[in-house]
């Protein structure tokens, strides 16, 4: 069996980075517990739904001395929905799905600190689904922004290593949304469909960990990720061309988290 301390002289050797090890990538899976809430005024949404779910998080990244790319995915899921302080039917349900692609620059790339910039995009579909006695109805709503992308990661010798990474949503690419039910209340049943954009959004996407690394290519990480967005919801343009600003809209999540990290 090859020596850590070995495989460590023959990489360092070849192409020195800030992992003692010699490592370029991670590839990154783990569970999270998300404490999520939302206050979107989209028809047929109530407002400041939460609740908790479990979700799962992948990513991977690459880095070379100076250029490293970062894919990341996220994915929750629940049927418990608290609208107002009251619990929605088991039959509703809230699902989130998220995507961000970074592209950095190394600034610090030496044993044991590493530091990139770079800009990036966090893009993520919202779909709510309310299935009450006398309302149901399906909602769906988009964010698309760029922005800076600062990540860092700290080796405390071969073992241990915290990394850090922070998103600054502050340019829109994309925000939609659209919205479809029937209320039941009224005779006879009143259907509806709107659709609309959102403006003005910003995001803030989050994440630290600490990892145990007792392979030279597998670790052990815990930690915690946070995101926050707000926007401008506005109605579609009617004949005129003009649109009607329904309210400001909030999405944020908290997320303790643990899993596995394999490194190359």
């Amino acid at each position: 069996m090859v020596s850590m301390a070995a495989r460590q002289g023959s990489r360092s050797e070849d192409a020195p980075t800030a992992d003692p090890l010699g490592t370029r990538g991670t590839v990154t899976a783990n569970g999270r517990y998300t404490l999520w809430s939302v206050d979107v005024p989209i028809p047929g949404n109530p407002r400041l739904m939460q609740g908790a779910a479990i979700g799962g998080y992948m990513s991977t990244d690459l880095y070379g001395r100076r250029l490293g790319f970062d894919l990341g995915y996220r994915v929750l899921t629940t049927n418990a929905v608290n609208a107002g302080g009251r619990d929605l039917s088991e039959n509703s349900s809230y699902t989130a799905i998220e995507v961000q692609p970074d592209f950095n620059y190394a600034l610090i790339n030496s044993t044991p600190f590493f530091l990139s910039a770079g800009i990036g995009a966090n893009a993520r579909i919202n779909v709510m689904n309310l299935d009450e006695t006398f309302a149901r109805s399906l909602g769906s709503w988009t964010t698309i922004a760029a922005g800076p992308n600062v990540r860092a990661r700290l080796f405390l010798g071969p073992n241990f290593y915290a990394t850090g990474s922070l998103f600054v949503g502050l340019v829109k690419v994309a925000g939609l949304w659209t919205a479809a039910g029937i209320n039941a209340s009224t005779v006879p049943p009143q259907a509806f469909y709107e659709k609309g954009g959102l403006e003005g959004i910003f995001v803030i996407n989050g994440m630290a960990s600490f990892a145990w690394r007792p392979l030279e290519w597998f670790a052990v990480s815990a930690g915690f990720g946070y995101r926050k967005s707000s926007f401008t919801v506005v109605t579609a343009e009617d004949a005129s061309g003009n649109t009607r600003e329904l309210g400001a809209g909030t999405e944020s999540d908290l997320q303790p988290f643990a899993g596995v990290e394999f490194l190359y």
